[in-house]
């Protein structure tokens, strides 16, 4: 939900003239969001990464120096503010590294995720449903057996496809980018049954390394693909 914010922070930072007052917000909305959802804010940053490359490289807004001072602006005021977030965080840590490993691992989100679902705006989406087909949550059956409801959630990101297909609007290219890297973290991270070509090298980072276990939930980088199909 905040990701559009700390996108439109990133780029009147690295555009505008004011860039430590904007550095300043940006901290400020890390401040706001704790460590609730550290992976959360984590997959924010791909989305600033597309941004920042699409205004230096496309729309030459800016450049690589402001985008790196800029950053090492907010960067500083973000760990100086969210300190307390940080101390929690490493003081939890063994805890959550152990709920992770008996709960949700990368493996988990691999089989239970797919193209088509995502691309509709729906993560992780067998995790609806328990072994017996019975829904996990019944409110949301409605997304799966009724198929006006399932048909009207493509509509949107088709109609978004067809624009950056087909429109002549420059900045078609930054939105299609951010649905394309989003849904590419969403599903093909992982090695599924019909991995993506990156999927294996990715899920052996995952399963290797405790920090990025964390980001488990790739369904989280779904905020850059809201942004870029609205």
């Amino acid at each position: 939900a905040m990701c559009p914010w700390f996108v439109v922070v990133f780029h009147r930072g690295i555009t505008g003239t004011r860039p430590w007052a904007w550095a300043a917000v940006f901290a400020l909305l890390v401040l706001f969001a704790g460590n609730g959802d550290l992976p959360g804010l984590m997959y924010v940053g791909v989305v600033i990464i597309v941004v920042g490359c699409y205004s230096v490289i496309v729309d030459r807004s800016s450049t690589w120096t402001r985008v790196a001072g800029w950053l090492t602006r907010a960067v500083a005021l973000s760990l100086a503010t969210a300190s307390w977030a940080l101390v929690k965080t490493l003081g939890a840590a063994d805890s959550l590294e152990a709920r992770l490993v008996a709960t949700e691992l990368p493996s988990t989100s691999a089989v239970s995720s797919s193209w088509s679902e995502s691309w509709r705006g729906l993560g992780n989406w067998l995790s609806y449903f328990r072994e017996d087909g019975r829904p996990t949550k019944p409110q949301t059956l409605t997304y799966f057996d009724r198929p006006a409801v399932v048909l009207a959630t493509f509509v949107v990101p088709v109609i978004a496809l067809v624009v950056v297909w087909r429109a002549r609007w420059r900045a078609r290219l930054l939105f299609g980018v951010m649905m394309a890297v989003a849904i590419v973290l969403m599903v093909g991270g992982f090695a599924a049954p019909d991995a993506a070509p990156i999927g294996r090298g990715v899920l052996w980072l995952f399963e290797h390394n405790a920090v990025l276990t964390s980001l488990r939930n790739t369904y989280k980088a779904g905020g850059g693909f809201v942004i870029g199909a609205s």
